[in-house]
């Protein structure tokens, strides 16, 4: 999928075939990811930095343009009717936008488990998911309450830079192009670095060949895994160069649908591994309830559990019927 928005950004500047954009981004992405673990870690610091340093400039701008313009900031948030325009109910349809936007967050504790104190890193990871949305997410959308009214918000233009150019910031729209898409290569990295160490994990269980087991003697790394979950994503690339629109909807929907079966897994996970303080745990289980109700509640998002439950289901008989290998 991130594939598919890096190119559909390039296209405009770099004059290559669509599929060759594609080709060219995959190829890259995958070159990072054969080097080493270290590699990767070191292109995606570089990744986080550009998105953090974006975002701490957001903040600061905002902070800046509240203590020195007379912004209505309380008719910003009061004068358009309230701060729950439409209702308590509202928070509902928000939350699957909110959990989509955080999607991928578990990426960490997978790329901890390579590090030298597994656990350790694993609780740091956690926290300090927490307290970059916390800090990061939540400040600058309140920044943006506070700095225009939600009315003037609209679909498929980024809140971001409307108050970027209400304050009249310049090279905005450059800025913002460039976090975006830094934001898409990122994700793509992870992506292919997860995929692989999950095929990897697989085949040791058995439930994948075996021949994704073979590591390179001189990187550690599972290069078959890493080749064939590149060679997946270009494959859904090359698809996409039919009907872009479609495919990338389709791989939207499905990851809605994903992404709660996940954390639900996790959730699950954690009330058998730690059965200490369980209403933690089941206080997730009902924000997660709540958000599979959000989901079934609006039309554009009902496809997303649909999709995602007739894949799993897929899944499931996969695991059911297909004969397991046995582990090594």
């Amino acid at each position: 999928m991130e594939v598919i928005a890096v190119a559909t950004m390039l296209a405009p500047y770099i004059p290559l075939p669509y599929a060759v954009l594609e080709i060219l981004i995959m190829a890259l992405m995958t070159g990072v990811n054969l080097m080493s673990v270290k590699g990767y870690g070191e292109f995606e610091y570089w990744f986080s930095a550009i998105k953090v340093l974006a975002i701490v400039c957001f903040i600061g701008i905002g902070v800046w343009a509240l203590l020195s313009r007379p912004i209505p900031v309380h008719d910003n948030l009061f004068a358009h009717g309230g701060l729950l325009p439409h209702g308590w109910l509202a928070l509902l349809a928000v939350i699957p936008t909110i959990l989509f936007s955080m999607g991928g967050s578990e990426i960490s504790t997978v790329a901890a488990v390579e590090s030298d104190n597994t656990e350790q890193n694993i609780v740091r990871a956690t926290r300090s998911i927490a307290l970059r949305i916390g800090g990061f997410y939540l400040v600058s959308i309140a920044l943006v309450l506070c700095l225009v009214p939600w009315s003037d918000v609209v679909s498929g233009y980024s809140p971001f830079l409307l108050v970027l150019h209400r304050l009249h910031v310049p090279f905005a729209d450059v800025a913002l192009a460039v976090v975006v898409m830094t934001a898409a290569l990122s994700s793509l990295n992870s992506g292919i670095y997860v995929t692989s160490r999950i095929l990897y994990e697989l085949a040791e269980s058995g439930s994948a060949p075996g021949l994704f087991l073979t590591v390179d003697a001189s990187t550690k790394l599972p290069r078959r895994a890493i080749l064939v979950s590149a060679f997946a994503s270009i494959l859904v690339a090359a698809v996409a160069v039919l009907s872009p629109t479609l495919i990338f909807g389709l791989l939207v929907s499905l990851t809605g649908g994903f992404m709660v079966f996940n954390n639900t897994m996790i959730v699950a996970g954690r009330l058998k591994l730690v059965p200490e303080s369980p209403w933690k745990a089941y206080a997730a289980l009902v924000l997660i309830g709540c958000t599979l109700v959000a989901m079934l509640i609006q039309p554009e998002t009902r496809s997303q559990i649909v999709l995602g439950a007739a894949a799993l289901l897929l899944i499931f008989l996969a695991e059911r019927f297909v004969p397991r290998r046995q582990p090594d």
